[in-house]
């Protein structure tokens, strides 16, 4: 579990019902470890609420939390200096009330009262402090209200930033390359026979592609079976998947190959092919 930044919990229910069975809050404290608060039905929902945000106000570096019924949350607090996060499963009660849980900063929000702050001009903000001046107390509010708001702005940003870091990190991970090779397929039923080598890369999504430089010589039928199981095990499919594949030149535009489980492998066409240069397919396993 990933514990958010020192701040205060919100648990909002979406004002759904809840008629029965249990809710389980996860409350995560400054060591990490979690423990689970559970709820059942009580009379109604806001009284069930309420003695959940009960419960959790129980935890050790809690230092409140309280249900409002009209705004549907649970607010939780943490003990000074104590850091908290929380999870909620709704899967046990009958309802259609679902929740959501967010973590939000705790601000200090110093010189929110406007008649506490002033600021300087633009002459004596371009010419600062000088030696032994003494700040004036609406100034250093000001400049502390500053600092504060530039937080609240700066915050959602890094968030949005490191949720993109997030799902890059996980498209990169699915997409990387697992293995490579290449294995050759030997086709009896061409002009004489003809040797394919295919080269391949299989990738962590489970995709696996193929490539090859020179079919030309399968001029003879329009269904060519390789001798044997050519294809790797590593590549084998769970199933037996039929690809549709580009090439450079065919008589056909009807062109595809049959892989099935057991590493055998056969090119189909709706005509005979004259000639089938280098191509590409792919395939999940």
């Amino acid at each position: 579990m990933t514990i958010g930044r020192p701040g205060i919990v919100v648990i909002t229910d979406d004002a759904g019902t809840w008629t029965a069975g249990d809710v389980v809050v996860t409350i995560y404290g400054d060591d990490g470890n979690g423990t689970d608060y559970t709820q059942g039905f009580s009379s109604n929902k806001d009284t069930s609420m309420t003695a959940l945000a009960a419960k959790i106000a129980a935890h050790g570096d809690v230092l409140s939390a309280v249900y409002s019924n009209s705004a549907h949350t649970i607010t939780v607090t943490p003990v000074l200096n104590k850091q908290i996060d929380a999870e909620i499963d709704v899967t046990g009660r009958t309802g259609t009330m679902t929740a959501t849980v967010e973590t939000t900063p705790e601000h200090l929000g110093w010189g929110t009262d406007e008649d506490t702050c002033l600021a300087p001009s633009s002459g004596e903000a371009a010419a600062g402090m000088a030696d032994e001046d003494r700040l004036p107390a609406r100034w250093f509010n000001w400049a502390l209200n500053n600092i504060y708001k530039w937080i609240r702005w700066a915050v959602p940003k890094i968030d949005y930033i490191l949720s993109l870091i997030s799902t890059f990190a996980l498209e990169s991970e699915i997409d990387a390359i697992e293995g490579s090779g290449n294995f050759e397929a030997t086709f009896p039923n061409g002009n004489g026979g003809v040797k394919v080598k295919i080269y391949y890369q299989k990738y962590k999504s489970g995709l696996v592609k193929w490539w090859w430089d020179d079919l030309t010589g399968m001029t003879s039928d329009t269904n060519h079976s390789a001798v044997g199981t050519p294809i790797p095990e590593a590549i084998r499919p769970s199933a037996v998947r039929t690809m549709a594949c580009n090439v450079a030149v065919s008589s056909t535009s009807n062109y595809w190959m049959n892989i099935p489980t057991d590493g055998s492998l056969t090119i189909n066409g709706a005509a005979n092919f004259t000639v089938l240069n280098s191509g590409v397919a792919e395939y999940l396993i």
